[in-house]
């Protein structure tokens, strides 16, 4: 007992997947179902409660990929392609991008912990599928805690943001 639907995902990678998920009521579990580039890596996410978290991430070694997860993680799941598994170089002491968010008046402010030269892009969603560039790249002169200042009006629907780093 269950259903499928489907849906095609595009990441940076320029990797084009087409994501078929099934729910299985009787294991309460929904399969994830993609083809895939054997070798390549993808990110297994969730939406809970309107908060989108990883789940796992898999290295393909099918055309076929599949996944299992439990409903209880999510309502709404991603794959996401991360591109080639053997090409991330090893993470490096401050590589983790940390962000702290506050509101002040009239604006969200985004702090980025940053060295210089890094370049920083906004992105923002109302979905969390369809991300919109906001504002260009910003160009970091000194390390440390780099600010970016949204405006923000009250009657404006929830908003995602995602910031890329290239270092």
């Amino acid at each position: 007992a269950g259903c499928a639907w489907f849906s095609i995902a595009k990441s940076d990678t320029d990797e084009e997947i087409d994501l078929r998920q099934e729910i299985n009521f009787d294991t309460m579990e929904v399969v994830l179902r993609w083809n895939a580039i054997i070798g390549n890596k993808y990110r297994i996410s969730a939406s809970k409660d309107g908060v989108l978290h990883e789940i796992d991430t898999v290295v393909a070694d099918s055309v076929n990929e599949e996944y299992k997860v439990s409903l209880t993680q999510g309502s709404q799941f991603y794959v996401t392609p991360l591109g080639k598994a053997d090409t991330d170089p090893e993470p490096q002491p401050g590589d983790d991008l940390a962000l702290q968010i506050r509101l002040a008046d009239g604006v969200v402010i985004i702090v980025v912990e940053s060295k210089a030269g890094d370049v920083l892009e906004l992105f923002y969603s109302d979905d969390m599928v369809i991300w919109n560039p906001s504002g260009g790249q910003h160009s970091v002169t000194q390390d440390g805690p780099y600010e970016i200042t949204i405006p923000f009006q009250g009657n404006t629907p929830m908003k995602y943001f995602r910031v890329k780093r290239t270092r």
